[in-house]
């Protein structure tokens, strides 16, 4: 479910802020904003974790107190809270009565983020140079990635990805050459791994 993506996106984000904090120089500015993020991001995770093991129902809350607001758009915010209780109802049961099913479908999902992590190592890995990247490293990419992902810009961050990438790579002595080539393997790779897959979805349904 989603739930259990942004759970893992979120976990994921969090152990590489506290890796890149622990490895990584950073003047005392950025290592401040940094904790402050992880620390952010954790107190986000274990709230919605508690809140909805605990069957607070907070985004039902949340859609009645904006349906509060607004006399207008109340009859939306009613078909929007239907869904937004089944959703609450369903990850409440997969905690309390599906546990073992969770935690599998949960530790599949943390697989896939952590794959993502490690595209840069198995990049440089197999690369002409053949280069081990460091922990600090993959934190680095992996942390910039998730950023430029949740900033608006164009489709498939394409262009705003490249650059950003670029002047990464140039900061962490891993060559503007091989950001442009990673960035160009990992488009491949969306493209013919991933798209198909979600056509075929699509198709089916």
């Amino acid at each position: 479910s989603k739930f259990q993506e942004i759970g893992a996106l979120l976990f994921t984000t969090i152990v590489a802020c506290a890796i890149a904090l622990w490895t990584i120089d950073f003047t005392r500015q950025q290592e401040i904003l940094l904790a402050s993020a992880m620390i952010f991001l954790l107190a986000i995770f274990v709230g919605a974790l508690y809140a909805f093991v605990g069957n607070f129902k907070p985004t039902v809350k949340v859609i009645n107190f904006i349906a509060g607001l607004s006399k207008k758009g109340r009859r939306r915010l009613a078909r929007l809270r239907t869904r937004a209780e089944e959703m609450e109802q369903l990850i409440h049961a997969a905690f309390t009565r599906k546990g073992k099913v969770f935690l599998l479908a949960q530790a599949v999902t943390l697989l896939s983020s952590l794959s993502i992590f490690m595209r840069p190592w198995l990049y440089f890995y197999f690369s002409r140079d053949r280069i081990l990247l460091e922990t600090k490293q993959l934190s680095a990419v992996y942390l910039v990635t998730n950023l430029v992902n949740l900033l608006p810009h164009t489709p498939g961050a394409l262009g705003v990805m490249e650059g950003v990438m670029g002047m990464l790579f140039d900061l962490t002595k891993m060559g503007t050459e091989h950001a442009r080539d990673f960035q160009v393997v990992v488009r491949l790779a969306d493209l013919l791994l991933l798209h198909p897959l979600g056509l075929g979805r699509i198709r089916r349904r």
